[in-house]
């Protein structure tokens, strides 16, 4: 899992990046490659971390709507 501001915004299996499948970033994934990044794991988009502007883009609106994981019971 990768962090962005103590959020989950990228998960990464097998050395691919996968974003969830958000209405806010819809129109701009929508040429984007989809797998699952897990087995029994919902289909996510595949980021293409070569374009470094695109993923900034993505990532800003991924963050924006992802909340705070909530604290674990000890």
């Amino acid at each position: 899992m990768v962090y962005i501001n103590d959020k989950p915004v990228i998960t990464v299996c097998d050395n691919t990046p996968f974003v969830k499948k958000l209405d806010c970033i819809e129109e701009k994934m929508k040429d984007a490659e989809t797998g699952y990044p897990y087995k029994g794991a919902k289909e996510h988009y595949v980021l293409d971390i070569d374009n470094i502007e695109f993923c900034k883009e993505i990532l800003r609106e991924v963050e924006k709507i992802t909340p705070l994981p909530k604290p674990r019971k000890k």
